[in-house]
């Protein structure tokens, strides 16, 4: 994967519909859900928090795995490709460490401060940062690893927080030092737990970048989300989260515990996919409704939420 340029700049960066819109349109057609056929995910990290991309899928084998071709990219694909109305997409995602962008940290720091970072200041980032943008048949997702926490609205630092994703910006960010955090309190500190619990919270960013879950359903005036096929959307505190606690977007399926119950469930079901069927029939149906060839089940209203 190498990076590149476009003439477009984007606000939404998103792979299924109702989240395409962009705030400047040049000569470029902003990609829809009916005319985009790739997905690029780019990857910047702030020096010191570098993730990882191939390494020893099995600890002594010496035999190595891309992070990213053997996790995010297949469950993006569960997401987005949809054989029944011949829909398949190509997920771009980084083959080397050379395909990841450092950035210092006195370029992103924001008044000097590179502990915390708002969501203002990861826009920010990514507005100076990030180099493949929308357009007319790609679609591009910005993946942001970073070596301090969360702050919230209030201005409280989360020291829970492993990961966000910004709305309906296509911006995700990682919190290097959360992650490590997790790593250290597992049994099993090695690059596989490293590998996982990245990957995991990648995914499971990734999958709240594209509209899951119900989050039109918690706020219909932002238009923002996929339509809920089955009543999955959890209670608060966890809204915009699936009660399968089995899917990569139950509220508890991030860090070492549950990546290393991900890592069991690979090697037993030989499956890499983290999202539940209840989340993955959300996005397919989504991109049926988008392309008018919705079938009679489908709810195509993002906004409610079936019984």
């Amino acid at each position: 994967m190498s990076k590149g340029s476009a003439a477009q700049r984007a606000i939404l960066s998103i792979y299924l519909v109702y989240l395409s819109a962009c705030t400047k349109i040049e000569t470029i057609e902003p990609p829809t859900v009916r005319n985009i056929d790739e997905i690029f995910i780019e990857v910047d990290y702030q020096t010191g928090a570098k993730p990882e991309v191939v390494t020893e899928f099995v600890p002594g084998s010496g035999i190595t795995d891309n992070a990213w071709e053997v996790v995010t990219r297949p469950n993006i694909e569960a997401l987005t490709n949809v054989p029944a109305i011949g829909r398949t997409l190509n997920v771009i995602v980084p083959s080397s460490d050379a395909d990841l962008q450092e950035l210092d940290a006195s370029k992103i720091s924001a008044g000097g401060d590179n502990v915390g970072f708002n969501s203002g200041i990861l826009l920010d980032i990514a507005e100076r940062f990030r180099d493949v943008r929308d357009s007319g048949r790609r679609a591009s997702l910005y993946v942001l690893f970073v070596n301090g926490l969360f702050v919230d609205e209030s201005g409280a630092f989360r020291s829970e927080t492993l990961g966000v994703s910004i709305g309906n910006t296509g911006v995700v960010a990682l919190f290097a030092p959360v992650l490590r955090q997790q790593v250290n309190n597992s049994n099993q500190q090695n690059l596989v737990t490293k590998w996982f619990v990245e990957q995991s919270t990648v995914v499971h960013e990734l999958g709240h970048a594209g509209g899951l879950v119900g989050p039109a359903v918690i706020e219909p005036e932002s238009g923002f989300g996929l339509p809920l096929q089955s009543n999955h959307l959890d209670n608060p505190p966890n809204k915009t989260h699936c009660t399968n606690q089995r899917c990569v977007m139950y509220f508890q399926n991030q860090g070492s515990r549950a990546a290393l119950q991900f890592y069991a469930r690979v090697v037993n079901d030989r499956s890499v996919v983290m999202f539940g069927q209840e989340c993955i029939d959300d996005a397919h149906a989504g991109i049926r409704c988008a392309m008018g060839q919705a079938e009679v089940s489908d709810n195509c209203d993002n906004t409610i939420v079936p019984q």
